[in-house]
């Protein structure tokens, strides 16, 4: 059963932010780019959050069992978050490549720079980390290899290969080595995540914070 409410939660991850979007233009709406996002994503939180409410319930409340463990693993994980894109430079510019930026960095800073602050926050900072450390961290690592501690890494890659995938396909339509360390810039802290999930004792309350810290620095940068 675990599996198949890992794949329902991935599957509507997709389905009910597109249905959500398509009935907005259908319907005329007019709303910016960060409202819609809002709606979206903000309603599939709350259907995934209902279909996993016990479930949640428990993550919550073991992992604030373990104050500690939150501290020192959100401090590693964002610690380690801040180096990787360094790491990525020093190797562009190593191999002399030309710096390329994702077309959903773009838009995000465009939301960033043309919406209000509290919506902003609001979409990336909260609503954002929530709706995503959920699905690729807690739907692939927990509820499809049942929250058990395994060393079979495919499953960590697969997680972080997803998660890079919806925030920059380029790799796929238009592939070079620009865009392949275009996509390693999702790819390598997303696999920071799953091992900080997986190290932490699958705690979701850990790679959240770490999330929506990482997604707040841009915002405060603006």
């Amino acid at each position: 059963m675990s599996r198949i409410k890992g794949l329902l939660n991935i599957v509507l991850y997709f389905v009910v932010q597109f249905l959500v979007v398509i009935v907005i233009s259908k319907a005329s709406i007019k709303l910016d780019g960060i409202m819609i996002q809002i709606l979206a994503s903000g309603l599939t939180l709350l259907v995934i959050g209902l279909l996993n409410r016990k479930y949640i319930t428990i993550k919550i409340v073991d992992g604030l069992k373990e104050k500690g463990n939150i501290i020192k693993y959100s401090l590693y994980g964002f610690i380690i978050m801040l180096f990787v894109p360094l790491v990525l430079m020093i190797f562009q510019t190593l191999l002399g490549v030309e710096s390329q930026t994702a077309e959903n960095q773009n838009l995000v800073l465009n939301l960033i720079k043309n919406s209000s602050k509290i919506n902003v926050i609001l979409a990336i900072v909260i609503i954002a980390p929530i709706l995503e450390e959920f699905v690729f961290r807690v739907s692939i690592l927990g509820f499809l290899t049942k929250d058990n501690k395994s060393n079979n890494y495919l499953w960590y890659i697969l997680s972080a290969l997803a998660f890079a995938l919806i925030h920059d396909f380029t790799i796929i339509t238009n592939f070079s080595i620009e865009s392949t360390f275009t996509f390693l810039g999702y790819f390598c802290p997303a696999l920071v995540l799953a091992f900080i999930y997986r190290y932490s004792n699958h705690n979701y309350l850990v790679v959240v914070l770490i999330h929506m810290l990482n997604n707040l620095l841009p915002v405060l940068s603006m």
